[in-house]
C-alpha cells in the first residue's frame, strides 16, 4: 500500500511538473552546508545579470553577510542577510560570512525574456553510497538542477553533482554539497549524483528535479 501511494504521488508530481509554466531562470539557493558555498550558476555561453536575494532575515538573531565571486573573481564588498545584490557574469559563487545554521535565498536572471522550463525528478537514497544518473542526453543543453527544500525522515543531507564527468566545484576546488532549498544552471550532456547523510524512515529519500528548456514544435 505505501508502495502505491509513493506512486501515486510520483505521479502527481510529474504532471503538475508537466502542466505548470516554471522559469528556467529562477531557482533558489542555501549555504546549509559544511563549507557555506553555493554555484549559482556553474557556466554559461554569455555574461548575464542575476538578481540574488536573501531571505532569511536574521531567524537565528545572527546577522550574516555574504561573499560573491563572478568569473572567479571575489567583488570587492558584500552585501548582507535580509538584503539582495545584481550582478553580471558568466559564473556565480555565493559564500557565506557566519556561523548561521539556516541561510537561504532565490535567485533569478533579470532583463532577459523568461524561458519556459520542463522538469524531470530524480530521488536517491544516501545510504546505496551509489553515484546515481540524472541525465544522459546525445546533445549539451542548458539545465537548472535543484534540490527540493524538505525531505521527511532524512537529515543532514548533501548532494554532489558531476557534469560530463566532472565534480561542480568551487572556486577554492572544494565539490559544492547542495543542500535542501538550492539549485544552480549548467550546461552538459551527462548529470550524475552522490548523496550523504541518512534517512532513518524506510519509506524516505532525497529528491529533487532537472528542469530543460522547452521547446515549442
Amino acid at each position: 500500500m505505501k508502495k502505491n501511494i509513493f506512486l501515486l504521488i510520483l505521479f502527481c508530481t510529474i504532471n503538475l511538473c508537466a502542466q505548470t509554466s516554471i522559469n528556467l531562470y529562477k531557482g533558489a539557493w542555501s549555504t546549509v552546508n559544511p563549507n557555506k558555498t553555493t554555484i549559482i550558476c556553474n557556466s554559461a555561453v554569455s555574461s548575464r545579470i542575476y538578481r540574488i536575494t536573501n531571505g532569511t532575515m536574521s531567524a537565528d538573531n545572527v546577522f550574516d553577510d555574504y561573499t560573491i565571486l563572478v568569473d572567479g573573481i571575489e567583488l570587492p564588498r558584500r552585501f548582507m542577510e535580509g538584503g539582495g545584490v545584481v550582478v553580471e557574469g558568466k559564473r556565480v559563487e555565493l559564500r557565506q560570512n557566519g556561523v548561521s545554521t539556516v541561510s537561504i535565498g532565490v535567485w533569478e536572471i533579470i532583463q532577459k525574456q523568461v524561458v519556459e522550463a520542463i522538469a524531470s525528478t530524480w530521488a536517491a537514497k544516501p545510504e546505496l553510497n551509489k553515484e546515481l544518473l540524472v541525465a544522459d542526453l546525445k546533445t549539451a543543453q542548458e539545465f537548472q538542477f535543484s534540490v527540493n527544500s524538505e525531505f521527511i525522515g532524512c537529515k543532514q543531507n548533501f548532494i554532489e553533482v558531476a557534469v560530463d564527468g566532472n565534480t561542480v566545484k568551487d572556486n577554492d576546488g572544494r565539490p559544492v554539497n547542495f543542500a535542501a532549498s538550492s539549485s544552480f544552471l549548467g550546461e552538459g550532456k551527462r548529470i550524475t549524483i552522490k548523496v550523504s547523510g541518512q534517512c532513518s524512515a524506510n519509506n524516505s529519500f532525497v529528491s529533487g528535479s532537472l528542469l530543460l528548456r522547452k521547446i515549442e514544435h
